[in-house]
């Protein structure tokens, strides 16, 4: 298991300050010489070079848009005449190893200064959510994909010399040339916190299955897609003591102990001591004996039931594996609960689609690694200030898709940001803060959206008022 990159809550980085001490010039220095950057003094500003990136990737550049030219002509924009370099010296800045430290520790104390100080607040507001974690037994729902990030065919020699394959996965090229470099960034979503927790990037062909984090949690259910299963892998997370989810395939093997027709809860004897594959009903809830990769039985519960398929508006039957029991979610409800799921769907939209997140047309790795880095910062801003507007207003929930899609009040955010001047900074925070909360407010969903289950409060609020038989039947 090769990692290019993890970042996760770090506690060492908390920072005491506010949102704008955290970007202020005199704290970004600091970050840039911490990690090797500012050696010296130079006509580059490290602090004019963040808020034009920022902006520029905020303001969701078209992936053939993402060039180092027009980088260089967003920097410009913002510095003084005579911070302005020529364009070599620019690219050389850019490309260094130094660079990227200085975006991953901004990335990473910003990571840890939205979990410990943004979310929670925000958190407090959203009662339905909060009931629902309490309902099963757990301090937080994490969501967990991986979205893949081509890479220009140059760039595979380098990123081998550094250790790291990236050799693209799938057919080969209809010109008989091998696929794409691409890497993998595995997300773990926060549905409480409403942001990612971790972060990790591999090359594409690295197995999901290596990347959970469920080492680094306890009491969470993780709810993951069809990549992800694994009897190890499942053991692991509930000796971690964490709960799973996952959407399974068709055709597994295992023993079936005991079946439950759903339809009336009725025990079905004939299939037990039977392959998982062999069962005829339409839904069943199985408790089914798989063999670990050391030989020893592990005990899985089993699920199949409908669930609406987003892109056909049908319902389609699909199998899912957990370790929550039945008392807790019925077989109804392990379905609605897996559609939940499609949050992180909307987090990897907002990062492609509002905040640029793309690879740009270099060989370099650590200039590529930067932009990457730089892409979820300038996502991230907009969570935190989104988290902020939520808890000032006391809103239970709130549309980070239309706080995302704020491009022009962020850029006039960074502008200020670089002009240092501290009463305009507050004065536009304060304007976004407000915009938010009068204008980026859950609404009421269409009939589309509630057709096919994609508005979360309703969703949640469909779970938590399923009448569950097997709760009952243990309460009595």
């Amino acid at each position: 298991m090769t990692s290019i990159i993890t970042i996760s809550d770090d506690k060492t980085l908390e920072f005491n300050g506010n949102f704008s001490d955290l970007f202020s010039s005199d704290n970004l220095k600091k970050i840039a010489e911490s990690a090797g950057q500012l050696k010296r003094e130079r006509k580059f500003r490290i602090d004019t070079f963040v808020y034009s990136t920022l902006k520029f990737f905020n303001e969701s550049p078209k992936e053939q848009n993402v060039t180092l030219a027009n980088l260089k002509r967003a920097y410009d924009s913002l510095a003084q005449k005579e911070n302005i370099l020529e364009q070599k010296p620019f690219y050389l800045q850019m490309a260094k190893e130094e660079m990227y430290e200085t975006a991953y520790k901004l990335l990473h104390t910003l990571i840890s200064f939205t979990l410990n100080k943004i979310a929670p607040k925000a958190q407090k507001h959203m009662k339905s959510l909060n009931s629902l974690c309490k309902k099963a037994q757990v301090d937080d729902i994490i969501m967990v994909d991986g979205c893949e990030i081509v890479l220009d065919d140059d760039a595979l020699d380098e990123f081998i010399a550094l250790g790291f394959d990236v050799r693209g996965s799938g057919r080969k090229h209809k010109d008989g040339s091998e696929p794409s470099p691409a890497l993998k960034l595995h997300i773990a979503y926060s549905l409480t916190k409403q942001t990612f927790v971790y972060i990790d990037i591999t090359g594409v062909c690295e197995s999901e299955r290596n990347h959970i984090p469920y080492e680094k949690f306890s009491r969470v259910l993780f709810v993951m897609d069809r990549g992800y299963p694994s009897v190890d892998v499942e053991q692991a997370i509930e000796k971690s003591g964490n709960f799973f989810l996952i959407r399974d395939k068709k055709n597994r093997t295992g023993v079936i102990k005991e079946l439950y027709r759903e339809k009336g809860h009725q025990r079905l004897c004939r299939y037990e001591g039977k392959a998982v594959k062999n069962v005829r009903e339409e839904e069943f809830d199985a408790d089914v004996e798989f063999e670990n990769s050391q030989g020893e039985a592990v005990e899985v519960r089993i699920c199949k039931c409908k669930i609406k398929d987003p892109k056909s508006n049908h319902y389609v039957h699909s199998y899912f594996r957990t370790n929550l029991k039945r008392y807790i979610f019925s077989l109804e409800q392990i379905g609605m609960l897996y559609r939940t799921r499609w949050t992180i769907e909307i987090l990897n939209k907002l990062h492609k689609s509002f905040n640029g997140l793309s690879t740009v047309n270099s060989s370099k790795p650590y200039l590529i690694l930067t932009f990457i880095l730089f892409s979820l910062i300038a996502s991230l801003v907009k969570t935190v200030i989104a988290q902020k507007a939520q808890s000032k207003a006391k809103l239970e929930y709130i549309s980070m898709m239309k706080c995302h899609m704020l491009a022009d009040k962020f850029s006039e955010l960074y502008v200020k940001l670089s002009k240092g001047r501290m009463r305009a900074i507050k004065i536009t925070t304060d304007e976004i803060l407000e915009y938010m909360a009068k204008f980026c407010r859950r609404t009421t969903p269409s009939a589309k959206n509630q057709e096919l289950e994609k508005d979360l409060p309703l969703l949640i609020e469909k779970i938590l008022s399923f009448k569950n038989h097997w709760e009952m039947k243990k309460c009595a």
